[in-house]
Parts: structure tokens; C-alpha cells; sequence
């Protein structure tokens, strides 16, 4: 019996946890977006205005060093995530962050070409068994 009554404890957990989500994620959706015309009308002299207006020093600058800002932020959509972060962010950058690593051949390891793996490799075409072998070897 005791049992039982767990799981409707954590049945009802469960519940409680799923409405406050469902709360919290309808409280956080936006609503729908409507147009005042009052306020659209009072746009249209300032943006005659700023066609007439001539441009300052101050305001060449400040448009410039936007302009900039712009391009720099920009130029950061072309980088790969492994240049913009040392760490992956989500799980699919995880899933991916080591693919380059994962294309490269194996590593060969060094002693391959050492003078007692030719010995061994000698050996072993000579006589068809290990140098290190208990039985004893057979010339062919």
C-alpha cells in the first residue's frame, strides 16, 4: 500500500510541475501586435524632416561608427562556432565539435619504425612465429 501512494504523490509532483510550466509559458507569449494610427501619423513630418536636415560632423561620425559596429557584428555571423567560443553551447555544437578531429587518420605510433620492430618483422617472416614465442622456430 505504501507503494501506491507514492506514485500518486509524485503523479500529483508531476502535475503541479506541468501547470506551473504551462503558467509561466502562457504569461510569457506575446500577444497579438496591433498598429495605433494615431502615433503612425505623427511619424510621417519627422521623416520628411530628416530628409531635409544636412548632415553635421557629429552625425557623420555617429552614423559611421554605426556603420562600423554593424559590419563588425556582421563579420562575426561568418566565423565557425569553434572560432566564437572555446566550449560548445548546445548539444548539437556538442555532437559536432570534435568532428574535425574525428576525420584525421589515425595516429601511427612511433616505435612502428623502431629497430626492434624490424627485428620482430625479420624474424617472423623468417622463421613464421614470434621472436617471443615458447616453441621453437621452423625455417621454411
Amino acid at each position: 500500500m505504501a507503494g501506491r501512494t507514492d506514485d500518486i504523490a509524485s503523479l500529483r509532483k508531476w502535475q503541479d510541475r506541468i501547470r506551473r510550466e504551462m503558467t509561466i509559458s502562457a504569461k510569457q507569449t506575446p500577444g497579438e501586435f496591433h498598429i495605433n494610427p494615431k502615433t503612425l501619423s505623427s511619424l510621417a513630418p519627422a521623416i520628411g524632416a530628416a530628409d531635409k536636415t544636412h548632415p553635421t560632423l557629429e552625425t557623420t561620425m555617429k552614423r559611421d561608427k554605426d556603420v562600423k559596429e554593424v559590419v563588425a557584428l556582421l563579420e562575426t555571423t561568418k566565423l565557425t562556432p569553434l572560432e566564437k567560443s572555446a566550449r560548445p553551447r548546445t548539444v548539437a555544437e556538442e555532437i559536432g565539435w570534435y568532428a574535425a578531429e574525428a576525420e584525421k587518420p589515425p595516429f601511427k605510433a612511433v616505435h612502428a619504425l623502431s629497430e626492434e620492430v624490424k627485428y620482430a618483422q625479420v624474424y617472423y617472416e623468417t622463421f613464421h612465429c614470434g621472436p617471443f614465442g615458447k616453441t621453437q622456430p621452423v625455417a621454411r
